[in-house]
């Protein structure tokens, strides 16, 4: 794909600026845990995940 398509410009795009200072930065695993409490009512759905395959 060439360079100037937008999906590749998204992709490696870069946002500019500092986070602020003490906060860590928020990993994948966070938002979708997140997201589970949110919108599922779900807290703790890793292990409940691991209950349901065995």
């Amino acid at each position: 794909m060439d360079k100037e398509h937008i999906p590749k410009k998204i992709l490696y795009s870069t946002i500019g600026g500092r986070r602020c200072a003490g906060k860590p930065r928020t990993r994948w695993i966070d938002v979708v845990k997140e997201d589970a409490k949110k919108l599922m009512g779900i807290r703790n759905w890793e292990s409940s995940a691991i209950s349901n395959m065995a």
